[in-house]
């Protein structure tokens, strides 16, 4: 049997159309359903003069977004869309209005407005030393914004609405007089939402919590109290002084700087040690850390007298530096210490489950893994080495990687180095004061830094990269590219001594693709071909500049950005033959121009090609 609607039901489906022509349609299917328009006492849809003819027993104006207006004569106002607490004022003086969201800023707190007729509290609104409330009731409240009490030193006690689900991010960070809070009808904890809330000792929690940030209570300190109905285990990290208040619930504790301040020791059975925790703490020497820790963030025991690192327990270790009073460390197959090199007063090495230790060790701890049979996974030549190898580099280490900056080595008594291609980061700088040394291999994997350095070498074999270019290589003679990847990029500056250029795989077809830097080019052009522009790229000195005249070389077609800005000694640009291009800025505020001679008209540059104060005295020679 057929079942049809009624009107009555059909209204209440109608209630979900999204446009005038809906209702339209609907009125002509059925003569009863002609009606429906009419029974409706507020507008399910935007309102115009257009709906208005059907809609003719409104007496609630809805309105659904900000551009539509409030029609006069109508018994009260609906709005959909948010209104600053201000606009909702102003409108209430003239209308009966009703606003399910009325948003309260900082502003307001400002102009010390009630925030009692609110039902949002927009990010920042009570942050800082606001000195307005210590008390609040938030009953109507059904949304905090961002960092909404962030630092506010003021508040002390808080009665959130039943209708409020979640506190956001930073919500009450450094609420340090904040007491105690009922969370029970809150489902999701944001990110260091109640961060260093120093005082907080009580709190009533959801039975079931949906989602809660690692970091929610961060640096709770005080929390004596917990009201927790069924709650088994909570996902969020726990303070070491706060820990017994959450005896009856898993939990994972950690030990920060602020329980350290506050007395907890590093016998304390935490799961995890915060960044920094133990950060130049003395008093460690005679104490080991407990096999609870698992975790140990990044530096926590900077500059302490810890003595004896027992991580055999622990699956996670970031960076730790300045561990200078360490004289025995044991190590895992699970973590990797990456600064162990840091450990000058190391005397021992062991390790469990691993015969392979993952880490960066100074060289002159080799010795301490050979007594226990054991390998690292890379070593890091020192400024302890240097010591211990009397400032010569020891080739035999095939694990060898990385030079610590500030290094540099003795003469070496070597006109030749070939370094090996495990070595992959180090300053070309270590070499400055070997007198002998003429010629240096680089490894192909081997990234040059970018800091200015003099590096007296006379032949080189590296990587090209733009990174060279910081160099001056002053009695460079003769360079080999371990790779072709020299085009559409500046590799070395102007440079009066390099005569040679080699490639240690050229390209079969002797061609490049791409713009090439003219420095090579020049050197390259005779036995290579290029498609590309000749490109005289930006230098930091102003070479080719003689008796204020530059003169462009017949082979370039293309002067880059910046090539000689704030040169004060041009005077005068000679165009070469085939220059094609300048680019802007390419000769930017050299204010002692006058010149510009040679210049072909089909040739691409404008004024800001010549950028300065006073273009007006620059005369541009033209030829045909």
């Amino acid at each position: 049997m057929t079942k049809q609607l009624d009107k009555y039901s059909m209204m209440i489906i109608s209630k979900y159309f999204i446009s005038i022509n809906d209702y339209y349609n609907l009125i002509n299917v059925c003569k009863k359903f002609w009606d429906i328009p009419l029974m409706f006492h507020y507008n399910p849809i935007t309102f115009n003069y257009t709906t208005k003819k059907y809609f003719k027993n409104i007496e609630t104006l809805h309105l659904y977004k900000k551009a539509e207006k409030f029609i006069p004569d109508y018994f009260q106002y609906y709005v959909h869309y948010p209104l600053s607490l201000t606009n909702y004022y102003k409108l209430k003086q003239s209308k009966n209005v009703i606003c399910p969201q009325v948003n309260y800023s900082s502003q307001d707190t400002h102009n010390k407005l009630s925030y009692k007729d609110a039902t949002v509290f927009l990010g920042s609104a009570f942050a800082g030393n606001c000195n307005v409330f210590e008390e609040m009731e938030c009953q109507n409240i059904t949304k905090f914004g961002l960092r909404c009490f962030i630092h506010n030193r003021i508040l002390r006690k808080i009665t959130l609405s039943p209708n409020l689900h979640e506190i956001p991010d930073n919500c009450f960070e450094g609420c340090s007089s904040l007491e105690k809070i009922n969370l029970e009808k809150v489902y999701v904890l944001g990110d260091n939402c109640f961060k260093d809330c120093l005082k907080l000792s009580e709190i009533t929690f959801c039975a079931n919590i949906v989602k809660a940030a690692k970091n929610a209570f961060e640096d709770a300190i005080s929390i004596k109290f917990i009201t927790a109905p069924n709650v088994k285990s909570v996902t969020f990290d726990v303070n070491a002084s706060s820990s017994s208040a959450f005896s009856n619930i898993k939990h994972n504790v950690i030990t920060t700087y602020k329980d350290v301040i506050n007395g907890i020791t590093l016998d304390f059975l935490s799961d995890e040690i915060g960044p920094q925790a133990f950060i130049r703490t003395m008093g460690l020497s005679d104490k080991t850390i407990p096999s609870t820790i698992q975790v140990i963030r990044k530096n926590a025991f900077y500059g302490s007298d810890l003595k004896r690192l027992d991580l055999s327990h622990v699956k996670v270790l970031e960076q730790q530096s300045l561990l200078t009073q360490i004289t025995a460390i044991t190590m895992n197959s699970f973590i990797c210490f990456h600064h162990l090199y840091h450990c000058i007063s190391l005397k021992n090495i062991e390790a469990v489950d691993t015969k392979v230790v993952c880490g960066k060790a100074a060289c002159w701890m080799k010795t301490l893994l050979d007594k226990n049979s054991l390998e690292i996974s890379e070593f890091r030549y020192t400024k302890e080495d240097f010591t211990v190898f009397n400032g010569i580099y020891p080739f035999g280490l095939t694990n060898l990687k990385s030079v610590e900056p500030g290094v540099v080595f003795n003469d070496l008594k070597q006109e030749k180095i070939v370094m090996p291609e495990c070595l992959t980061e180090f300053n070309l700088n270590v070499f400055c004061k070997c007198k002998t040394l003429k010629t240096l291999i680089l490894p192909k994997s081997f990234q040059v830094d970018y800091e200015n350095r003099t590096v007296d070498i006379e032949e080189l074999a590296i990587i090209p990269t733009p990174s060279l270019a910081n160099y001056n290589f002053r009695k460079l003679t003769s360079i080999t590219f371990l790779n072709n990847k020299i085009m559409n990029m500046k590799i070395l500056d102007q440079n009066n001594c390099l005569k040679n250029i080699e490639f240690a795989n050229p390209p079969e077809d002797l061609k490049f693709h791409g713009n090439i830097d003219y420095s090579l080019y020049k050197l390259l052009k005779d036995n290579f071909n290029f498609d590309g522009e000749v490109v005289l790229y930006n230098s930091q000195y102003n070479i080719g500049v003689k008796n204020g005249i530059f003169m462009v070389p017949d082979d370039v077609t293309l002067i880059d950005i910046y090539f000689l800005a704030h040169c004060k000694e041009l005077k005068e640009i000679w165009i070469g033959k085939n220059t094609k291009t300048i680019s802007d800025n390419a000769f930017y505020m050299c204010t002692n121009l006058t010149l510009v001679k040679n210049i072909k008209k089909s040739m691409k540059f404008t004024k800001k090609s010549f950028q300065q104060d006073n273009l007006s005295k620059i005369k541009f020679d033209f030829i045909e």
